[in-house]
């Protein structure tokens, strides 16, 4: 796939995320993205889209430094596409888009929008 198709593709989504065509919910991450590494997936949201399932996490991976002799760990923001059964098939490689599609996800997960929306509408005490 050609980055700027996948950079539309990665456009499309997002805006089917703010307009709520495309649902997503936290769940956990395939175990296949981790086992076996010192990598952590943290926030996993997954959206079913045609026959594919995307998945949008962040995943931070542990490092050793040795002319400092300690480890570190670096954070990124991936979005992939997993078949029906979770099975990773590809990593899409728009980073500044598919950070702004987290965010994005997480504001939709958590409600923001709604939770804006009944503080300010809330009664204030008199």
């Amino acid at each position: 796939m050609e980055l700027n198709k996948e950079a539309q593709f990665v456009s499309q989504i997002l805006q089917m995320t703010q307009t709520r065509e495309l649902r997503w919910e936290r769940t956990d991450a395939p175990q296949a993205l981790w086992i076996g590494t010192d990598s952590r997936i943290f926030d996993f949201f997954a959206a079913p889209l045609s026959d594919k399932v995307l998945g949008i996490y962040e995943i931070r991976d542990r490092f050793y430094d040795g002319d400092r002799d300690q480890h570190f760990w670096s954070s990124s923001i991936t979005l992939g596409l997993f078949d029906k059964r979770m099975n990773h098939e590809y990593t899409f490689r728009v980073a500044s888009a598919v950070m702004d599609l987290f965010n994005e996800v997480k504001r939709q997960v958590a409600n923001v929008d709604d939770f804006f929306d009944s503080v300010l509408t809330a009664k204030k005490p008199s």
